[in-house]
């Protein structure tokens, strides 16, 4: 079982309204929490999946030495394989260090396990913290949630999911989006029903409405841009699927965040992080994970087929203007 760090002080949890996907634990009806102080508090789910989330961010954890506020500190340990969680400890092999090494940038810091009220939490790093008016997609990656060690019914409901949206066909699906309107002044949310009806044909249209923030950076700017756009840490993290061995993943989402009330790209703090790890095991064999790998492979292509409609619609339009 991964180590419960019990959180020593008290804390007021605030439901999170910049949650996109996820959804509420079905176990104890809690749903996504923040605390306001830079934590996020994902409800621990029944049976294996939150243990085998808990283990896999203890595998991959920050070591800090310094102490954080309220005498907190990030959790560190590495986990002793000792038969709690088997079907994530899979493998003898351990996770290579340069593996873990670079996947830091990617994924949130963990502080363990929270206690109160009756509840628990897996406790992790708020992303959206610092931002003013956070917009946020979930695209859960893969081109099959099916892992063949599953049980029966598992794959049976997982394999009908998949064919009926664009996990099989595209290689992700859209689980969630959340968008901030500059003028009117309000979030706007792309709910579950309008998110599975997302296919090959027009999930690119959710990457374009995501970047619509009326007065936040431009479409081509939030994708595109060399230094801090989207697509240039989402191909960082597709070179680190290319070479890394340590873990295969199931379910796990990425997540493209980035604040709306910002003038520019530069102040919008683009980010791309990796989440949702409660179907994460072990690599059996020295190779990559190709369900994840091809999977951002086709979201970079996706979202370079929106950029490059966006500019030649830019293109058009001053062609246009220039005949009058």
């Amino acid at each position: 079982m991964a180590q419960i760090v019990e959180i020593p002080v008290a804390r007021q949890l605030l439901s999170c309204d910049h949650q996109a996907g996820g959804h509420k634990s079905k176990d104890m009806g809690m749903h996504m929490c923040v605390d306001g102080q830079g934590l996020f508090y994902k409800p621990f789910q029944s049976g294996p999946r939150s243990e085998r989330e808990m283990q896999f961010y203890a595998s991959v954890s920050y070591t800090v030495v310094d102490v954080e506020p309220d005498g907190m500190r990030p959790h560190a340990a590495y986990p002793a394989s000792n038969g709690a969680v088997p079907d994530c400890m899979l493998s003898s092999r351990g996770p290579k260090e340069h593996d873990v090494t670079e996947l830091l940038a990617f994924v949130p810091k963990y502080w363990g396990r929270y206690k109160a009220d009756g509840h628990s939490f897996i406790v992790l790093e708020d992303f959206c913290a610092d931002l003013i008016h956070p917009c946020v997609l979930d695209c859960k990656m893969g081109f099959t949630t099916v892992y063949d060690w599953a049980d029966e019914e598992y794959k049976s409901k997982n394999s009908v999911k998949d064919a009926s949206t664009s996990t099989s066909s595209v290689g992700f699906r859209v689980s969630g989006m959340q968008r901030y309107c500059m003028t009117s002044k309000e979030n706007i949310q792309a709910d579950k029903d309008w998110c599975l009806q997302l296919n090959k044909h027009n999930i690119g249209n959710v990457f374009s409405m995501f970047a619509s923030s009326s007065g936040g950076p431009s479409l081509t700017d939030l994708y595109c841009h060399p230094e801090c756009g989207v697509l240039v840490q989402l191909r960082q993290f597709q070179t680190w699927c290319a070479r890394q061995s340590s873990y295969q993943f199931y379910q796990a989402s990425i997540i493209i965040i980035y604040d709306a009330s910002a003038a520019t790209v530069q102040e919008a703090k683009v980010r791309v992080k990796f989440v949702d790890f409660a179907h994460t095991f072990r690599m059996t064999e020295e190779r990559p994970d190709e369900n994840l790998f091809n999977a951002v492979t086709s979201l970079i292509s996706v979202i370079e087929g929106v950029c490059s409609t966006a500019c030649e619609g830019v293109r058009k339009a001053s062609d246009a203007a220039d005949v009058k």
